[in-house]
């Protein structure tokens, strides 16, 4: 009867879980907690898992696996376990917009534009997620969220550069033998317009060693990053010599 008991009491530790003092991290007006949790009976703590929760005005987000805050911390975009991806007035706990699955945020150009990317197809465990669709979000005078599409393909976006007037500036990396790797400058007025083609292979790199920034007249800019990255030098494309 004792052993039965015992087995009994063994089972019912098993199936609960000891908990840690919570952590309570401040975004802005809202309040992430973490909470850390192990089952009783592991003793090398190879069972634990944080679980984090979201509490914006009073809304609660459960299982959030990130937030990334604007500058002044009343948005985010707010990322849970299942995949899904919202952008969050962290001050009323409004929804503003929701996201494709494993959408995450590449950049908040000030407090009013946000640059996010998802894959453009998920091909389970054959070949997983392929191909790149970037995204700006960005608020009128009027507060009200619009969107557009920068780029949606199979080729990655390795760089890109928030500019004036609410413009942005992004690289689409080439694929050998196919289609070169290309500077592009989007605004809400133009949208995305081609700047110009990469002439030829990068020597000794690739389009991850490519950077862009803003010229002092808002005019983007792009060059090749010399490795070893120690050199600090950056090669501009190779352009024909005016005549």
């Amino acid at each position: 009867m004792r052993s039965a008991l015992f087995v009994l009491l063994l089972l019912t530790m098993g199936a609960c879980r000891r908990k840690e003092a919570p952590r309570i991290e401040q975004v802005g007006p809202a309040e992430l907690t973490h909470q850390r949790s192990c089952e009783w009976l592991d003793w090398e703590n190879n069972s634990c898992r944080a679980d984090s929760v979201l509490r914006a005005g009073e809304v609660r987000f459960e299982q959030v696996t990130f937030v990334e805050a604007n500058p002044s911390a009343t948005r985010a975009l707010v990322g849970q376990l299942d995949g899904a991806g919202s952008l969050v007035d962290l001050r009323s706990g409004d929804v503003l917009l929701r996201f494709p699955p494993h959408t995450s945020k590449r950049e908040w150009c000030d407090d009013s534009r946000l640059v996010v990317s998802s894959p453009l197809a998920d091909f389970g465990s054959s070949q997983g997620l392929l191909g790149t669709s970037l995204e700006v979000v960005w608020f009128d005078a009027s507060a009200a969220v619009q969107r557009a599409v920068l780029h949606r393909g199979l080729r990655a976006v390795p760089r890109l550069a928030c500019g004036p007037g609410g413009s942005l500036a992004f690289i689409v990396s080439g694929t050998r033998g196919e289609a070169p790797i290309e500077l592009y400058r989007w605004s809400p007025e133009e949208g995305s317009k081609l700047l110009e083609t990469w002439a030829g292979e990068i020597e000794n790199g690739d389009s991850s060693d490519l950077d862009v920034s803003w010229s002092p007249l808002g005019q983007p800019e792009w060059c090749a990053r010399v490795r070893p990255y120690s050199v600090n030098r950056c090669v501009p494309p190779v352009r024909p010599v005016a005549r």
